[in-house]
């Protein structure tokens, strides 16, 4: 799930999503991190910060980013 918030803490948005098919954690992880990006990128949220607890997720997007 995702929680979209401004600079003062309001929540702007809310969402979880239903992962069919996917049973291992760390990939329902990623498809929701996944989520959360074409939702922010949906609703024109521009300067966004994603957060995770998944370790091994948020260095593989930032993998990427290099």
């Amino acid at each position: 799930g995702a929680v979209f918030r401004d600079d003062a803490g309001q929540i702007l948005a809310a969402a979880t999503w239903y992962t069919k098919g996917i049973t291992d954690p760390a990939t329902a992880e990623a498809q929701a991190m996944y989520s959360a990006m074409e939702m922010a990128a949906a609703c024109c949220f521009f300067n966004v910060q994603f957060e995770s607890d998944n370790l091994r997720l948020i260095n593989a997007i930032r993998m990427t980013d290099e």
